[in-house]
């Protein structure tokens, strides 16, 4: 049986294909240690920034969609523009009276809910084509309310945004 070891020369070496010899690593400078670390710290930051701005872009696309869905409804459901002013309703508690402009399209599903309202202020439907279906602005003594969909929307993009 032939041995796995073969001597050559006076040197017991294994049988089969030569083997790469591994340089020994010289030990690093340390300023080269250094260097390594400064650019693993700039990738680092630059990893986070790269991160930050991809959650920043995908929250707006988020909003635009977002967006382009409620607008799209807003055009159908009229039901939108009565959840919007009751919202606003409540930060109007203890008013008599409030003017409420509305979209021409949707100033008798409003006439028809401030019809059954059984308390609250008593609410004057005024059709303003300059609001936008399914929103609307609410007018009483103290102030404003804005229940639109454009003001409802930059209210949503300032807080997913981070921006209030």
């Amino acid at each position: 049986m032939a041995s796995r070891w073969p001597e050559e020369g006076g040197v017991l070496r294994p049988a089969g294909p030569a083997q790469p010899q591994e340089e020994p690593v010289p030990a690093q400078p340390v300023h080269a240690a250094r260097a390594v670390a400064a650019v693993a710290r700039r990738l680092d930051e630059e990893i986070q920034k790269m991160t930050a701005e991809l959650a920043d872009a995908a929250a707006e696309l988020a909003m635009r969609a977002a967006e382009a869905i409620i607008r799209a409804r807003a055009q159908v459901d009229r039901g939108m523009v009565v959840r919007a002013i009751e919202e606003a309703l409540e930060h109007l508690l203890g008013h008599v009276r409030c003017e409420v402009r509305v979209n021409p399209l949707d100033a008798e599903a409003v006439r028809a809910f401030a019809r059954q309202l059984s308390r609250g202020p008593d609410l004057e439907v005024v059709e303003d084509e300059g609001v936008e279906p399914g929103g609307a602005v609410i007018t009483a003594d103290a102030g404003e309310v804005d229940a639109s969909i454009s003001g409802q929307l930059e209210r949503l993009r300032r807080r997913v945004l981070g921006q209030e």
